[in-house]
């Protein structure tokens, strides 16, 4: 009866699987907080120079969903739309310490000289020798070398 069949485009076992994957997407996406620490996206700028905001104010629209934010940044208080708004995967709240300061501490230990030791090195009075030996040797730069105070200087 018709002369050219009916031509469906749709492959409904491609679109079950697309649906299942974006909510499982949608399940891991993080919620906005305010006071959170967020990269604020503009268009004329390059992604590498977008500046850092912290989020002061949720702005709702007219039919009570948030529409708009109040983001402060270095230089100024800024108004950006919702979908502008890059949250950083790191969540701000917690208090994360210096690595590099823990590291350092660990490293020390007790064997760290008294400053009037330190003192007494400098007069004359002490050597290297009656000073623990672990201090000077587990002295690390950040890119790993052993730190060794050359016994010229009488340090």
């Amino acid at each position: 009866m018709f002369l050219q069949d009916v031509h469906d485009g749709s492959a409904p076992d491609i679109d079950d699987v697309e649906q299942r994957l974006l909510n499982r997407r949608f399940r891991y996406r993080q919620t906005l907080h305010k006071g959170q620490v967020v990269l604020i996206g503009s268009d004329n700028r390059k992604r590498i120079d977008r500046p850092f905001g912290v989020k002061t104010e949720f702005i709702p629209g007219k039919n009570k969903q948030v529409r708009l934010m109040k983001e402060k940044t270095s230089h100024c208080t800024l108004l950006r739309p919702i979908q502008m708004i890059y949250p950083l995967e790191v969540d701000s709240s917690k208090d994360f310490s210096n690595p590099l300061t823990d590291l350092e501490e660990q490293r020390r230990g007790d064997n760290v000289p008294n400053p009037s030791d330190l003192r007494d090195i400098s007069k004359g009075k002490l050597s290297l020798d009656q000073i623990d030996e672990g201090y000077w040797s587990t002295n690390i730069t950040r890119t790993g070398r052993h730190v060794k105070i050359p016994r010229k200087f009488n340090l």
